[in-house]
């Protein structure tokens, strides 16, 4: 669980006002790619940014829950492995 809270943490950055610090240059791991990158350092008690305008940007979160949630529910034991797909209710979720 301490795993899924440092993730939650991280996603939750954009509102902090923490002290922050500067990230080693990541922009070979980005490439061609305006990405952006927050690290919460629990121990230390601040975050470490690559391309913190990008990081300061809202987006809709899409696809990126998936992981943080499927990793939640597998340590919680809601999901029992990873091959367990949940039940989907056709008749209850119809798409128009």
């Amino acid at each position: 669980m301490r795993f899924a809270a440092i993730i939650c943490l991280s996603l939750a950055f954009a509102a902090s006002t923490e002290t922050t610090a500067r990230a080693q240059d990541l922009s070979s791991f980005f490439k061609n790619t305006n990405g952006a990158f927050v690290l919460y350092d629990l121990k230390n008690d601040h975050y470490v940014h690559y391309n913190e305008a990008r990081c300061r940007e809202r987006f809709t979160p899409k696809s990126t829950f998936k992981i943080p949630n499927s990793l939640i529910g597998l340590e919680t034991g809601v999901i029992r492995d990873i091959c367990r797909a949940p039940a989907w209710f056709w008749s209850r979720y119809e798409t128009r």
